[in-house]
């Protein structure tokens, strides 16, 4: 009997209140402003914790009555914060999460607190069976972004910043809301800021590398990658002093966990040097001496070549003293890749051809440094001085020169067959063999070329520059800048519809124009002229230009007179006249 009361006393208080705050609307939507109409908007935030349903509808009263009331915005947000933390029941935060868009509207000004507040709930839902409240914070976030994309992204980053490393079940949700970001964000981000000011991208360029560097797993550091490229517009010099604060960072970390964020951060660098010569005097460099080649040996053979073909194409831009430390390295590197031939049959060993092609572009590059430093390395002795005045020292250049005879050889063996396998492949159209085919036909070539450099009495570089590495990066970058610039200048030539017909209608008046204007020049003719001898045509249009050079027309006087002397022409038929 007691729990019937029980019931029927809290359902007369939930009808009570359900009441109340429809009373409350309907005297703010009767007038649009009265004396103390504020209070009422504030008795409806406070009527939203007392039951159930009062829970439940809040949120739509709350939000409906927002931008009328300015003063009681921040506690309308804590009253919606408190319905997402104290409930039990999906309702009640569902229809909490619905309305943030709609408050968000009234006053962009919210909109940054109420990311942050979005990330944090949506990072804790990704763990839990509620698929309906993770997708309507999803939208939400989504929505946001469309209302305020710089104070979304600054907020969502803010809150990456503040992340710590947790335990494994912690680290695997973060990872499910970097995905999130990577699927929803990532999109829209890279089509609207690709093209922003380069002050903005800089701006969160420094911030996202600074999340790569403290990423941990390997998926972090990919889909922070992944940001990075939404905002390609960077000058060099930011980028390296970007760089240059995360290297610490970097060399506390295992190689495994830091060597794809060196690459990338040297493409970056590689791919913003305009000039084939460009310095990039970049502390990453130093982890290349320190972390990488002490212990290039024991990587496996894909981390090592990545490694080296990236450090391969920015040896060009090394500078002066940081490129001679890497001379030796590279040199003793080569040795223990290539074999002897003395010692080693060329049909045993399948060569790494893509890392030696490196090591040997390395060594061409960083041997222009210092072409007796190079010298040196490869056998040869200076004997009076000169330059062109070298010596070889026999066992070091031996040595050396078995290992290019060696690769020589195996060089001409695989060019042979890729040969031969390409027009199967074409047939095939196994554009996948037939890319590696090609890529192997063009290292083989390098390799050719530049051991043929190297063999010459000092070693040259000669050429180097006309070589393209078969791994190269950035191959088509220089042609699709023209391209872009010829495009660039064809649009301002197109036409619409309407303009193209005006601008046809205005050529042909001014060719009528024109050809009207040629024929008033022209001087009438008759109709009948006198027939003119072969031998005397241009006679008169040469009398005519002699006449304009001289002046005039010339006259010759003569005080001979007429004699009774027979003529001395002789012509042809009978001399009697």
């Amino acid at each position: 009997m007691s729990e019937s009361m029980d019931t029927s006393n809290t359902s007369a208080r939930n009808d009570q209140y359900i009441n109340t705050y429809y009373d409350y609307a309907n005297k703010l939507d009767s007038n649009p402003s009265f004396p103390d109409d504020d209070k009422l908007y504030s008795e409806i935030i406070d009527l939203s914790n007392k039951t159930k349903q009062t829970k439940r509808v809040a949120p739509q009263f709350i939000s409906k009555y927002f931008k009328r009331f300015p003063t009681y915005q921040e506690k309308a947000i804590d009253c919606l914060i408190d319905l997402f933390e104290s409930s039990d029941e999906d309702v009640v935060r569902i229809n909490a999460l619905k309305v943030i868009p709609t408050i968000c509207r009234d006053n962009n000004d919210h909109i940054g607190r109420l990311v942050d507040i979005l990330c944090q709930i949506l990072s804790q839902v990704l763990s839990t069976d509620s698929k309906i409240e993770t997708e309507h914070t999803k939208n939400s976030v989504v929505e946001l972004y469309k209302l305020n994309s710089l104070t979304t992204v600054n907020s969502f980053l803010s809150f990456l910043e503040a992340k710590e490393n947790g335990d494994d079940q912690e680290l695997q949700t973060f990872t499910v809301f970097l995905n999130f970001i990577k699927e929803n964000l990532i999109p829209l981000i890279k089509a609207e800021y690709s093209k922003s000011s380069q002050e903005t991208q800089t701006f969160f360029r420094g911030r996202i590398i600074n999340l790569i560097a403290k990423s941990v797993t390997a998926i972090e550091t990919d889909i922070f990658f992944d940001l990075l490229d939404c905002f390609p517009q960077y000058k060099l010099e930011d980028a390296i002093a970007s760089i240059d604060q995360v290297v610490p960072t970097l060399e506390s970390q295992s190689l495994e966990i830091s060597k794809k964020k060196i690459i990338n951060f040297t493409k970056s660098l590689i791919y913003k040097s305009k000039k084939p010569h460009s310095e990039i005097n970049c502390k990453i460099f130093e982890l290349y001496s320190k972390k990488v080649f002490s212990v290039i040996g024991d990587l496996d053979e894909t981390s090592k070549t990545e490694l080296l073909s990236v450090f391969a194409q920015a040896c060009p831009h090394l500078p002066h003293d940081i490129g001679l430390q890497f001379l030796e390295p590279i040199f003793i590197l080569f040795k223990s890749t290539v074999p002897s031939k003395t010692t080693t049959p060329v049909g045993d060993v399948d060569l790494p051809l893509t890392i030696i092609e490196a090591l040997l572009f390395s060594l061409s590059y960083l041997g222009s440094l210092s072409i007796s430093s190079l010298a040196k390395l490869c056998g040869y002795r200076v004997i009076t001085g000169q330059p062109s005045d070298m010596n070889t020292d026999p066992a070091k250049f031996e040595e050396l020169l078995s290992r290019f005879r060696f690769l020589d050889e195996k060089c001409r063996e695989t060019s042979n067959k890729a040969k031969k396998a390409m027009p199967s492949l074409n047939q095939l159209k196994d554009k996948t063999q037939l890319k590696f085919v090609k890529k192997t036909q063009v290292a083989t070539d390098n390799i050719l070329a530049i051991i043929q450099n190297l063999s010459k009495n000092p070693p040259t570089n000669l050429k180097i520059e006309q070589l393209t590495i078969s791994s190269t990066i950035f191959k088509k970058k220089q042609f699709q800048q023209q391209l872009y610039n010829n495009n660039q200048q064809n649009q301002q030539f197109k036409f619409n519809p309407n303009q193209q017909k005006n601008f046809q209608i205005k050529h042909h008046q001014q060719q009528q124009q024109q050809q009207q204007q040629q024929n008033q020049q022209k001087p009438k003719s008759t109709r009948y002229s006198p027939y003119v001898t072969p031998g005397r045509r241009g006679h008169d249009q040469k009398s005519k230009e002699k006449q304009e050079q001289s002046g005039g027309l010339e006259v010759h006087y003569t005080s001979e007179h007429r004699t009774g002397k027979p003529s001395s022409f002789r012509g042809r038929g009978s001399k009697n006249y």
